[in-house]
């Protein structure tokens, strides 16, 4: 049985912009000449970090709902992990999400949660999943 560890955050966007200005590679930052000393996207400067490898990441913007369970289900290995989300979920003082991102545990060394305006990201820990 081969498994794999990531980082999981649930959260709500105030819109689907935000998300995506969130969430997406900088491209721009390429055009500078000191351009690997300038994160790769807002979420990585969250996290503290300069570059994460978006390939290793998953994440989408959903309509919000309490179901928990049946809202990710259409994300990879979700069979293996979504009762788990849910446990921890179901521990939140919110109820109604519209964003997962989890990430291979490698890209992020001091993961945390985030509050800003129009964002919250709840770090809920690292579940390891069959693959």
């Amino acid at each position: 049985m081969r498994t794999e560890k990531s980082h999981f955050w649930i959260g709500k966007f105030e819109n689907e912009s935000l998300y995506y200005n969130f969430i997406a590679e900088d491209d721009s930052r390429y055009e500078l000449e000191d351009y690997d000393a300038i994160p790769v996207s807002k979420f990585a400067k969250s996290q503290g970090e300069i570059w994460i490898d978006h390939d290793f990441m998953e994440s989408r913007f959903e309509k919000p709902t309490k179901d928990i369970k049946n809202q990710f289900n259409k994300y990879s290995y979700s069979n293996h992990w979504e009762s788990e989300l849910e446990n921890r979920c179901s521990k939140l003082s919110e109820s109604e999400f519209n964003t997962l991102i989890f990430i291979s545990e490698d890209q992020i060394k001091n993961p945390k949660s985030i509050k800003e305006t129009g964002i919250t990201l709840e770090y809920l820990g690292v579940i390891e999943y069959e693959i």
